[in-house]
């Protein structure tokens, strides 16, 4: 796994709405699961209550819900928090 460059801490922004254009995503090279992990170690995100009505048991395991049903790649979420660490600067993937 390439390092990531850490910028600055990280504050929440709302999600994009509906009307705004749709959002290109940084492609991320890394193992998703080994993204989480260092971002959870270096305090820049934090994980959501499980919603115990969520879990189900098929499907890929999702390391940031912590829940079977899709894997943590699928997760629109988790992109968008990783693409908001990126555009403000946060992290960055160098090569």
């Amino acid at each position: 796994m390439r390092m990531i460059a850490i910028v600055a801490t990280v504050t929440k922004t709302p999600c994009p709405t509906k009307h705004e254009t749709p959002r290109v995503y940084t492609k991320i090279m890394e193992d998703h699961d080994e993204l989480l992990q260092s971002l959870l170690q270096k305090g820049l995100i934090q994980l959501p209550p499980v919603n115990q009505k969520a879990i189900k048991n098929i499907g890929g395991f999702c390391g940031y819900r912590r829940v079977h049903g899709h894997k943590i790649c699928e997760y629109k979420k988790f992109k968008d928090i990783i693409q908001d660490l990126v555009d403000k600067k946060i992290i960055s993937f160098e090569k």
